[in-house]
């Protein structure tokens, strides 16, 4: 069985013309049940599930559940009492952002509903909204609405296995050719079905009918009181404070303008390779950040474990995820500059395939980047965990180079108090990030990426920003990790003969270049070559370095 349904104006036509299904099978027989009296939530229609799954039982009646399609609004009161029917069942719940849905409701009258009804467009006696109701106004009665209706369709959710479900935003499939073109395709592999889709030429709010005005035209009133009651779930569905791409009369100079918070959005980067036994449990820590406003754009190198299944699955519960694959492994050095073509928020985060972090690690780096201008880089406090979860050990870097005012004075500070770069793993300012691309092709190419951040801004540790990174790999000699880095990174040159010699000669180069007081750039370069060159493990790698490039890994051992 597959079911198309939503909660209101949220496409449901258009699956059911997608992929040819009935539309509202039986539908006013359905309806019957949604009795339009003014009760409580304890005594509201469908409150236990034996008595959902009764109303389906008799509504499916002679219909074959193996081959039934149907696509109909009220469907998303039983989505847990459809599958208690029919296991194999598909579920596609269509939303749309709730601004939208305010203007398409306004426009047809259901503010002026006086009364609860089961499809709940007003709320019950014991709802916190109901005494507040005749005086609330028609944008946030609408609010409330679209609030309340999604919230229920989740709840039923969170019952139905996450391989039985999949959240499609209307926006996703009417934007522009190569979006829906992408989404269509994420639906025909859920559904095993092939769409038609000649019918997605309608354009989402084309409809000049309309009545109320678009979004660019609202006061500072109308949208607070919009965010008060709807600007929570806006962010669990994936629509940020940016106003939306279809708009009618949209002119992007307004939108500009009245968009204040739009830079707010925190984009992160996961980019995978076989990451089968802790994929789940990385994207399960990143969907539930107490921060919302994220995008996890999800790019899968290639793998051949089924990484790539498990974020496809994640996708289809989650749109703020952007499930992206190459066909052929392309190396981590491409990816870093690559994701940049899909960032859209203020900030970015990159993140590994391995790896968790604190629920509100993100909420409290962008507490401390919003508060302080200068900062460009949150440093997280770095937990390594072994691969079972176990703590291992915490890294205590006290990084803030605010005191130093040159670009060499903050990248001798940095340099001086981080520990294994994991301040690249931290919540950066994405225009600067991007500024210090591309990453150079040598070995331990992060460690130079914050030193450019450190010459743009500054970086501070934030304690309170928990990062757990996975100690996964055993591997025993530093040619091993070489190895590695060189095949992953796809590195070329002469940096895979002297690896290590190679990335420190391209440091103290770009090192010298770095702008400053005299004494700040000598402390820069005297530290460095200390660091680099001459502290006793450093020299026994160099060494081991050029005996590789000589003779070989085999001689080692």
């Amino acid at each position: 069985m597959i079911i198309f349904t939503g909660t209101g104006r949220s496409g449901t036509e258009f699956y059911s013309r997608l992929f040819d299904t009935n539309h509202h099978y039986n539908v006013k027989e359905l309806a019957r049940h949604f009795p339009p009296t003014n009760i409580t939530l304890d005594t509201a229609p469908f409150k236990d599930l034996s008595t959902r799954v009764k109303i389906m039982r008799d509504h499916l009646k002679g219909v074959d559940i193996k081959t039934f399609r149907d696509s109909s609004n009220p469907y998303v009161s039983f989505l847990d009492a459809l599958y208690e029917i029919d296991n194999n069942i598909k579920i596609v719940l269509g939303v749309r952002d709730g601004r939208d849905f305010v203007r398409s409701g306004i426009t047809r009258g259901y503010h002026n509903e006086n009364k609860y009804s089961g499809y709940s467009k007003t709320p019950c006696r014991d709802d916190p909204y109901f005494p507040l109701w005749t005086n609330m106004t028609p944008v946030e009665r609408m609010a409330w609405m679209w609030n309340f209706r999604n919230s229920k369709a989740l709840e039923c959710l969170e019952h139905v296995p996450k391989e039985n479900w999949m959240i499609v935003r209307l926006e996703d499939l009417t934007a522009n050719e190569e979006k829906s073109k992408y989404w269509i395709e994420m639906l025909e592999d859920f559904l095993c079905l092939k769409a038609s889709r000649g019918w997605l030429k309608k354009k989402c709010n084309a409809s000049k009918k309309l009545e109320f005005p678009p979004v660019v035209e609202w006061n500072k009133e109308t949208t607070q009181g919009f965010d008060r009651i709807a600007g929570k779930l806006m962010l669990t569905l994936g629509y940020n404070n940016k106003l939306p791409d279809h708009t009618i009369n949209e002119d992007k100079s307004q939108c500009e303008a009245l968009n204040n918070d739009s830079g707010t959005m925190v984009s992160i980067a996961l980019c995978v390779y076989n990451e089968v036994r802790f994929i789940k449990e990385t994207l399960e820590s990143l969907v539930s950040q107490t921060y919302k406003n994220i995008e996890i754009i999800a790019i899968d190198n290639a793998s051949t474990d089924g990484t790539w299944e498990i974020i496809k699955e994640f996708s289809y519960r989650d749109s703020r995820i952007i499930p992206i694959r190459h066909n052929e492994n392309k190396g981590g050095l491409y990816h870093v500059s690559f994701i940049q073509n899909y960032v859209t928020g203020k900030y970015y985060m990159g993140a590994a395939g391995h790896d968790k972090w604190a629920k509100d690690m993100i909420e409290k780096s962008v507490e401390v980047l919003s508060t302080n201008d200068s900062v460009i880089l949150v440093a997280p406090m770095t937990i390594w965990i072994d691969i079972y979860g176990n703590v291992i050990r915490e890294e205590r870097e006290e990084i803030d180079t605010r005191l130093e005012t040159t670009p060499a004075g903050r990248a001798l500070s940095m340099y001086k108090e981080m520990q294994r770069c994991n301040s690249f793993f931290g919540v950066h300012v994405a225009e600067e990030f991007r500024k210090v691309l591309p990453f150079p092709g040598i070995i331990g190419p992060d460690f130079l990426m914050i030193m450019r951040m450190a010459t743009r801004g500054d970086i501070v540790s934030c304690r309170d920003a928990k990062f757990y990174r996975r100690k996964n790999r055993h591997e025993i000699y530093s040619c091993d990790t070489h190895k590695r880095q060189i095949e992953s990174m796809k590195i070329t040159g002469l940096a895979t003969i002297f690896p290590l010699l190679v990335s420190r000669l391209y440091i103290i180069r770009e090192l010298l270049g770095y702008k400053g007081t005299i004494r700040d750039r000598l402390r820069l370069i005297i530290y460095s070559l200390k660091k680099l060159f001459l502290n006793r493990s450093q020299i026994k790698l160099l060494i081991t370095d050029v005996f590789l490039g000589i003779f070989g890994d085999k001689n080692l051992k």
